[in-house]
């Protein structure tokens, strides 16, 4: 806590993302303020331009769609114009889902080919399977051939594997597991999402689990 630096990276690699993914918007509403409290100490200049893009994230987490994409639009373009291009390829993940739910559907398809850009700009491959994934949910959203979506779901589960990043893997297995479930293939869904489900051990009345365990029960 006395390293204003260190604290910055905690909440920014650490805190926030948690909080997201458990859907504790509260705590990540804070952990956007520790980054943007003079009281605090922290630096500003560039760390409150990522706190811009944390708190358009979280718009878009929390379906506040038009106020989201604007802000983390616009501070997605401050950071090119600063030369921060770190985490861009989560962030125009995010922005890609909330422009899809606007019903901005080629604008949607530039963010998500613009995250893919900045992997290979920057070699940030740790959210690539969540890349692959919001790829597939969007094609199957705008009338996309279901093969297509179902080779984004299937990258993404085999990255995430890869990587060992089972929070990823679980949602590509639900995108999977949603996909066969409209297509009628009930077993094939299971067998997706099943395994996955199984290996958490903690965290089980977390959103994305939730959403596991409901469907696992509705696949019979």
């Amino acid at each position: 806590m006395g390293d204003p630096f260190s604290l910055c990276w905690v909440i920014y690699y650490g805190a926030f993302p948690v909080a997201l993914m458990t859907a504790d918007f509260d705590a990540a509403e804070h952990t956007i303020s520790m980054l943007t409290d003079p009281a605090t100490g922290l630096p500003s200049g560039i760390w409150g331009t990522v706190a811009g893009c944390l708190r358009g994230k979280l718009l878009i987490a929390r379906g506040a769609y038009d106020e989201g994409v604007d802000l983390l639009g616009s501070t997605l373009d401050a950071c090119d114009r600063g030369g921060w291009r770190i985490s861009h390829p989560e962030f125009f993940s995010s922005l890609a889902l909330g422009l899809s739910e606007l019903g901005r559907t080629t604008e949607a398809t530039v963010a998500i080919t613009r995250g893919f850009a900045a992997v290979g700009e920057g070699k940030e491959q740790w959210c690539v399977p969540e890349l692959h994934r919001v790829q597939g949910e969007l094609l199957l959203k705008h009338g996309g051939d279901p093969a297509d979506a179902s080779s984004c779901f299937e990258r993404a589960l085999v990255l995430a594997g890869r990587q060992g990043a089972l929070s990823w893997e679980l949602r590509a297995a639900l995108s999977m597991a949603r996909l066969r479930g409209d297509q009628q293939r009930l077993t094939e869904a299971r067998q997706v999402l099943a395994p996955v489900y199984a290996r958490f051990r903690e965290g089980l009345d977390t959103p994305d689990l939730v959403r596991a365990k409901a469907m696992l029960a509705s696949l019979v």
